[in-house]
């Protein structure tokens, strides 16, 4: 339990200094890796639905008070979609790589069309040129790295396979 609480400090505390300090010099223009999206994508394909919710919340709450303008907008944004990735673990089959990249890429189309409203201002040229050209560069970095680490946390778990076991009847 203690181990798996300092993990998620230590996760949180890396978005706080991504965000904090890196993002502005990796991410020129916010056009780049979404750390705090890739974070709460991987911890509801992980580790499920709540999860999910928890890891959006407390990432979302973090980057609010980073940048305070719309104070608890992502905050509910990132917890609705860290529930819907979570969910999606529980009912889709996700083994395929092009599977996991989809339900990246679409989870974060999805919370860019949501996340972008307010701060747009709600004028539908700038809202459209931001989702258009901003957006879909950040979410296929995003979703490309998110899929990289999915297949390679999965590659590290999965059995080694061939020689004899000890239990074998050979």
């Amino acid at each position: 339990m203690t181990t798996r609480l300092i993990r998620w400090l230590l996760v949180l505390l890396s978005v706080v200094a991504y965000q904090g300090l890196l993002a502005e010099y990796l991410c020129p223009g916010g056009i780049g890796l979404r750390y705090d999206l890739l974070v709460v994508f991987l911890a509801g394909l992980i580790g499920g639905a709540a999860r999910g919710a928890i890891a959006g919340g407390l990432v979302g709450f973090i980057t609010d008070c980073l940048t305070p303008n719309y104070l608890g907008w992502g905050m509910m944004v990132n917890a609705t979609v860290g529930l819907a990735a979570g969910m999606s673990r529980d009912r889709l089959f996700l083994e395929r790589a092009a599977a996991r990249w989809l339900v990246f890429a679409v989870g974060i189309a999805i919370h860019e069309i949501i996340y972008l409203l307010p701060v747009s201002g709600f004028d539908p040229s700038l809202y459209g040129k931001t989702l258009l050209f901003d957006s879909s560069i950040s979410m296929a970095i995003t979703s490309v790295v998110g899929t990289a680490v999915l297949v390679t946390r999965q590659a590290w778990r999965r059995p080694v396979t061939g020689g004899t076991s000890v239990n074998s009847p050979t």
